[in-house]
């Protein structure tokens, strides 16, 4: 009897440890604000984890720039917090996506030490991202904008009317300078509509992918002329980005190089895309324009994004 009984309380005493040992509350998950985000726009990610007060953390994992398809801008510092029984950590961190399609968090990994010494690691649940495409299904090219040609005045001839064309230019302007910035304001609404249809449909045609790109790169360049009231057709990719920099957020501006960058790299090195990739150039530049028009008439956005 005194056997069974001593057995009896061994079973029980070995029951109560394994059952402590399942309830231990061990998590890790990333969660985020937003999980259909636009190309290009902040991403708010977080990674959370709780482990048992009796086990210390080994390591926790780092996030480069460049951490698989997702850019990193910022990595805030990690929060801990302990409770009786446990110990919560948190960090949070801003990423973008480039491209549409369909996303999740690369595999993540946190070490950690349980109280008899055995290090594990636990696998953090992904966050999984869906990007849209803004393009439509219309098919129809439109042409190249015909470039402008102003026409030459011999000097006598400008001498002759220059009493005339000065009271002119006067009372026009007095009649009109109330009008002027809204006149304006109506032809950048109008022109930059322009530009997003010409890219919408150029994606979706059969044209040779060094077409695209060639044709992309030239609204690009035209939409920043507009917007900037900079000649960019005779600059250099170099010279456009240096003139068009203190216009725009840090993250806005190092995009634009890299659109800018792809179309030389397909003009001048010779690479060779693929259809699929001209059409996400096309996607990616449209999402750029729209980006960038908000940030430009929304100062105070482009204050918080940093100006480069």
């Amino acid at each position: 009897m005194t056997r069974l009984l001593t057995s009896l309380i061994v079973v029980v005493a070995a029951y109560q440890t394994l059952w402590a040992q399942d309830a231990r509350t061990i998590t890790a998950q990333f969660s985020a604000d937003n999980q259909s985000p636009l190309v290009g726009e902040p991403i708010e990610l977080v990674l959370s984890a709780t482990l048992d007060a009796d086990t210390t953390l080994v390591e926790w994992p780092e996030f480069p720039e460049q951490w698989s398809v997702f850019e990193v801008n910022d990595v805030q510092a990690l929060d801990i917090v302990e409770h009786d029984n446990q110990t919560d950590y948190q960090q949070r961190m801003t990423v973008t996506l480039w491209e549409p399609g369909s996303y999740e968090t690369p595999e993540t990994i946190i070490t950690y030490q349980q109280p008899d010494g055995t290090i594990e690691e636990m696998i953090v649940v992904s966050q999984r991202f869906s990007v849209p495409s803004v393009l439509t299904d219309d098919l129809t090219l439109h042409p190249f904008k015909p470039q402008i040609w102003l026409p030459y005045l011999p000097p006598a001839l400008i001498i002759a009317m220059l009493g005339v064309i000065c009271t002119a230019f006067i009372w026009i302007f007095q009649r009109r300078a109330g009008r002027t910035n809204e006149a304006s304001a109506g032809k950048t609404t109008q022109f930059e509509r322009q530009i997003l249809a010409q890219l919408k449909k150029i994606s979706r045609t059969s044209q040779e992918p060094e077409i695209v790109y060639a044709f992309v790169a030239a609204c690009l360049r035209d939409y920043i002329a507009n917007q900037f009231q900079l000649t960019t057709q005779e600059m250099t990719t170099s010279e456009l980005l240096d003139r068009v920099q203190p216009h725009l957020s840090k993250a806005t501006f190092s995009r634009l190089g890299h659109l800018l960058g792809q179309a030389d790299l397909v003009k001048f090195a010779r690479q060779l895309p693929d259809q699929q990739s001209a059409r996400r150039y096309a996607e990616a530049a449209t999402q750029w324009i729209q980006l960038a028009t908000k940030e430009v008439n929304t100062p105070a956005q482009r204050s918080s994004g940093g100006v480069a």
